[in-house]
């Protein structure tokens, strides 16, 4: 408490200093890496792209900055400790693939080709969704012959939102309009059952990864369709028109750290306990949604005719992913291509090695590699906390070691607080900033 409420004062003063600024300043995304922990003398990350950018083949690392303020070292210090070290050790895996890529001449670019580093991921989140299908499977088998009238395990539902068959029920209304949707804009059936069948499957993954390990986040953009599908069949294969659903959705399918599933089964975890009856608030979060369709359109068309999208009084990413997406399109329109072989062979790669991962983890309890570090270490949000992530994997090994169970209980509060401290900075500042018209 004491932590959050000087954070909060602190605040204050940081806000006074920015009002002094010039209101039409231009932040790039870099630029928060320099700041100041809520104004004082503390930094919070250093930029070192000044140091790599023309030093081959130093300039092959992708992410060039690292940061370690209370949100980062709040979040991993809360990790499982052999996901942050694993996560440390595969970030490290990472960097020192791409740049002996760039060394040896294996790539011409960072961001495409040879490591194939978004489709190494892509087979390694197949993994893991093989993975969570095979040690569920009883459980799973066991929920289908309960929806279908049959003797079952499962004796009790009043613990759940609703009944194991009306939510399947709902699943299948739920993929029949989304299947209508597709059809309507001439997307091939097969790419329909493609698209729904591997998206919704990595959402699945995802919610698996929140709900028991909490890694602090999870990007997983080179898994979804619009990266997997291209690979696999080709854009010649694909066609015109799923191509330009594949745009149009790109708001969807890009990062995948507020994909709507986990939080909803963190809702659902919340009313556990008899905090809140489960049925009311599934409900709610399923209302919330057409309004929240609604208030999205309204405040898109709304900020952009007040505030003019593109211009100096917006961010410079603003219009960032419907750009990248149209000149995506443009691209492979004008040159089609057929299936990437060697991007398959990284998924493979991805995949063979992820799988390897779990077995041994499975296997054998001091294997220290965790198979779910391997996929989510390349995210430039993961190897932007290294320092965080070693730092509080460091700390919290030894102070279990030395001071067991009750040390880690007694210092917990202090990175809630820095979770609380800084949620509150940013929501404040944030109204403070709008209220006054000051340009973030």
């Amino acid at each position: 408490m004491g932590m959050l409420i000087l954070n909060i004062l602190l605040s204050f003063a940081q806000f006074e200093r920015e009002l002094t600024r010039e209101r039409t300043m231009s932040k790039m995304a870099g630029r928060a890496e320099k700041g100041l922990w809520n104004g004082g003398n503390i930094p919070l990350g250093f930029d070192y792209t000044s140091f790599v950018e023309n030093r081959h083949p130093w300039d092959f690392i992708r992410y060039r900055g690292l940061e370690w303020g209370p949100w980062s070292i709040g979040l991993c210090y809360l990790m499982p400790l052999d996901l942050a070290f694993s996560l440390f050790v595969f970030d490290l895996f990472w960097t020192a693939e791409y740049v002996a890529s760039g060394y040896f001449g294996w790539s011409t670019s960072p961001w495409g080709g040879f490591p194939y580093g978004e489709q190494q991921t892509a087979g390694g989140f197949m993994a893991l969704l093989i993975g969570v299908l095979w040690l569920d499977r009883r459980y799973l088998l066991q929920v289908l012959r309960k929806v279908l009238g049959l003797r079952s395990a499962i004796r009790e539902e009043t613990g759940e939102a609703f009944s194991y068959r009306t939510a399947v029920a709902g699943a299948i209304v739920g993929t029949a309009y989304l299947w209508w949707f597709f059809s309507t804009s001439g997307m091939p059936t097969w790419t329909i059952a493609a698209f729904i069948g591997i998206y919704f499957m990595m959402s699945m993954v995802i919610s698996r990864l929140r709900a028991q390990l909490g890694p602090p986040t999870h990007q997983l953009y080179g898994a979804m369709p619009n990266w997997v599908l291209p690979t696999l069949a080709g854009t010649r294969a694909l066609g015109a028109r799923t191509l330009g659903m594949f745009t149009a959705l790109r708001p969807y399918l890009q990062e995948q750290r507020n994909n709507p599933t986990p939080l909803q089964l963190e809702g659902l975890k919340m009313a556990e306990n008899n905090r809140m009856e489960r049925r009311r608030i599934a409900v709610v979060m399923a209302a919330v949604v057409p309004l929240t369709i609604l208030c999205y359109f309204w405040a898109s068309i709304h900020f952009g005719y007040h505030r003019g999208v593109g211009t100096g009084q917006t961010h410079v990413w603003q219009l960032a992913v419907a750009r990248w997406g149209a000149q995506g399109l443009d691209t492979d329109l004008r040159y089609p291509s057929d299936t990437n072989v060697s991007g398959t062979m990284a998924m493979g790669f991805g995949l063979a090695l992820t799988l390897a991962l779990t077995f041994l983890k499975l296997r054998f309890q001091w294997w220290p590699l965790h198979p779910v570090a391997f996929p989510i270490a390349i995210a430039s949000t993961i190897q932007s906390m290294t320092l965080a992530i070693f730092g509080t994997w460091l700390f919290k090994a030894l102070l279990l070691r030395y001071g067991g169970l009750r040390a880690h209980r007694a210092v917990l509060p202090f990175f809630l607080g820095l979770l609380a401290g800084q949620a509150t900075i940013s929501l404040i500042q944030r109204l403070l900033f709008a209220a006054f018209g000051v340009n973030m």
